[in-house]
This record gives structure tokens, C-alpha cells and sequence, in this order.
């Protein structure tokens, strides 16, 4: 019954992903406030879940430009708190980027940004879940696994590799989601 949302940073562009009802958008922002839960100087699940939020709301055409949103406090608090720290360091002369104020980019020479390997991570845990979600309807899983690799961009291997790390959590998501949407 709920509205598709349209995730821009998804590798899965021409696909709506799964969390497409309000009661599955509620389980993706739980999930999100645990991944910033275990680690608070990660603000990336906070931008995701805000992103999440705003794109239901984008989605609704009726919806006027300036109505009120609820959004949760944690995610506000984060928002906040990082801009603060922005604020503060341009006030002492610090140099302090908008991203390193956040804690999702910097973090010394030579290191890949957190937002680099946070939405890596995030990437192969959608074309995992997604492989999962066709191998419950069915669909065999080296077909998938060559779709995938056609819509990511990776190589069949690539693919293969991440199904076979994560093959039993995302199987093992997909038949706790399919329960709690059912029941």
C-alpha cells in the first residue's frame, strides 16, 4: 500500500528497493539507528535515514512544501552536533571539513573515507538482499547473480563473492522481513 521510494545512492537505480511500505521503512530506520547506536562517530547512518525520511515525503506530490516532519530526535541530535563541531572549528581557525565534522570523510593520508567504505558496504548488502528476495521468489541464483553484475557494474565474480560472505544474513533478513510484514 505504501509509496516506492526512489534511492539516488543505490546500484540498483532502474529498481525500487524492498522498503517500500511505512511498516518496512520503520524496520530500515530501527536498523539505521543501531548502526549509529555502535558507533556514534559514524554519521552516515543518521544522512541515510534523513534521506529515507525526506524521499517518502518527495514521493507524495500532494505533500506542500511547507508542512511540519517528524523526524527523530537522535538523527536531529547528530545534525546538530556536527554542525557544531563545524561551526567551532571555523570560529577557532581550526580547519575542519563539513564531512570531517561529521566523521565521514578525513581520517588520515592514505585512508579511504568512511563514506567510501560505508556505501560499499551498503551496496553489497542491497545486491545481496536483493539476490535473496529473487532466490525466495524462485529465480536461481547464478541468474541473479549475472543480473546483478550487469546492474552494479561488477564483475559475475565480484558478485559471486559478496552472495558467498553474505549469503546467510541476507537470506536470514529476508525471512525475518517477510515474516513481521506478514503477520
Amino acid at each position: 500500500m505504501g509509496k516506492k521510494i526512489k534511492l539516488p545512492e543505490s546500484p540498483l537505480k532502474d529498481e525500487d528497493w524492498p522498503w517500500t511500505r511505512p511498516e518496512e521503512l520503520h524496520l530500515y530506520l530501527q536498523m539505521q539507528r543501531q548502526l549509529f547506536e555502535a558507533d556514534r562517530s559514524n554519521a552516515l547512518p543518521v544522512f541515510d535515514a534523513l534521506t529515507y525520511i525526506v524521499t517518502e515525503i518527495w514521493d507524495n506530490a500532494e505533500t506542500p512544501r511547507d508542512c511540519a516532519v517528524t523526524i527523530p530526535l537522535w538523527i536531529v541530535e547528530t545534525l546538530a552536533g556536527g554542525f557544531l563541531r563545524y561551526r567551532d572549528a571555523a570560529e577557532s581557525g581550526r580547519s575542519v571539513t563539513f564531512g570531517e565534522a561529521y566523521g565521514i570523510e578525513g581520517g588520515g593520508q592514505g585512508k579511504k573515507p568512511r563514506i567510501s567504505i560505508e556505501f560499499r558496504k551498503l551496496r553489497d548488502i542491497r545486491v545481496v538482499t536483493t539476490i535473496a528476495f529473487r532466490k525466495e521468489q524462485g529465480i536461481k541464483i547464478e541468474a541473479s547473480i549475472q543480473e546483478m553484475s550487469e546492474k552494479t557494474g561488477l564483475s559475475r565474480s565480484q558478485v559471486r563473492r559478496i552472495w558467498q560472505k553474505h549469503r546467510k544474513q541476507a537470506v536470514s533478513a529476508v525471512r525475518n522481513l517477510k515474516t513481521r510484514v506478514s503477520s
